[in-house]
This record gives C-alpha cells, structure tokens and sequence, in this order.
C-alpha cells in the first residue's frame, strides 16, 4: 500500500533542501506502518562540521539548518509519510503543525520540515523517545497523576488554539515527567473558551482506556 512499509528497507535516501540524507531505518513499532525512526548516516566531512556547528554561535547554526540542514539534525529523526487516501489528513497534519510551533520540542515533536519519498510526502519529525501510554514497560499512573500530566498537555495544545481529537492510549508518550501529544491528522483548530469541558471530557475517556488497559495488562502478567 502506497505510503507504508510492509517490508523494511536496508536503507533511505532523500533530500532534505540542499541536503542529500542517508539514513538506516527501523519500525517505531508493528501499528504504524507509515512511520519509521532513521538513524542518519554522517561522511567524516559532516562530523567535522557538525562539531564545529555544536560549538558555534547560534546565528552560524541557524544559517547552516538553510543552506545544509543534516549538520544541524539530531543523529534520530523519524519520517512519516502520507498514507493513501490521506492526503486531506496530511494537509491537516502539516497545517496543525505550524499552529503548534510554540509547543514544538516540550509538548509534540518537533517538525523540520516535509520531504518528498519515492513520489510520497513524509514529514520529518523529531525523535521525542519515551513511551506510549499502553506500553507495560513504562510506570503506571495513579488516577491524580495521570490527570495532572495528560491535563497539563492538553491545556497547553488548547493555549495555541488546537484540539486533539485523536484520543487513543498510543498518541501520548511520558517522555520522562511529562506528556507528549502525537499525531495531529485529525487535530482542529480550537476557541479556548469551553477549554475545561473539552479537557475534561477527554480525560475521562483517555483514563477510562488507560486504567482499562492496567487491569488487563496486570491480568495478562505484563504488570506485577
């Protein structure tokens, strides 16, 4: 199917700008067949200039993300392509993206940019790591704590005006203390007048599948 991967590639090449990107690939996990994680590939020319760029000031950065943007890229990024028939979706996705800039880095990942991958569009996002909230290899949440985090992301989504509709357990990753909120296709643009009700609303429906999922987790023996 057109903008999946049912079969992983030895290795991903595309241009980013100016920049030719090599990457290795591996799957993120077995639910998201559009989205990959790529650990990049980097000539001794490039890691002499990205350690000079780490070392530079921030202006010689800046200028180096234009005209070359892989001295200026993590080591992990992640691409995610358009799926077929999503390219309303996609659109969607990409304009959420640009209403949250601010939030960019601490709430969702961070956009680079969109590439085009073997005649698909992909976005290219950072690697914000951490884990799902459905994953049994991270802590589970008590009920108060759950709201304080997953609250206090939402809160900060509807301060730039967007809601997240898309209210399933793996869209939200605790990247140590805090919540990170993924996937945006089905975002919307949001008056943050009736903010508390959303908010509410959504917590309740996101702890009644998280504490769901702890209890068949704890009886399938994934949780002690």
């Amino acid at each position: 199917m057109k903008g999946t991967w049912t079969e992983l590639p030895d290795s991903i090449h595309f241009w980013f700008g100016p920049s030719l990107i090599h990457a290795s690939p591996s799957r993120v996990d077995d639910l998201h067949l559009n989205v990959l994680r790529l650990q990049l590939r980097f000539n001794r020319l490039d890691r002499g200039v990205r350690w000079l760029l780490a070392r530079a000031p921030s202006f010689l950065r800046n200028w180096a993300s234009i005209i070359l943007p892989r001295w200026t890229l993590p080591p992990t990024v992640i691409l995610k392509r358009e799926e077929e028939g999503a390219e309303e979706a996609f659109d969607n996705e990409l304009r959420m993206y640009k209403l949250l800039k601010p939030l960019q880095g601490t709430v969702v990942p961070k956009l680079y940019g969109m590439v085009n991958y073997k005649h698909t569009r992909a976005l290219l996002l950072s690697d914000i790591g951490g884990l799902p909230l459905y994953s049994p290899k991270g802590p589970e949440l008590g009920e108060q704590e759950f709201h304080e985090k997953v609250g206090k992301a939402l809160r900060a989504l509807h301060s730039v005006g967007v809601d997240h509709d898309d209210v399933k357990l793996d869209n939200y990753h605790l990247v140590g203390d805090d919540i990170f909120v993924l996937d945006h296709e089905l975002s919307s643009e949001f008056n943050p007048e009736n903010s508390e009700r959303f908010i509410r609303g959504s917590l309740k429906r996101l702890w009644y599948m998280y504490s769901a999922h702890q209890r068949t987790m704890r009886y399938d023996g994934l949780r002690v």
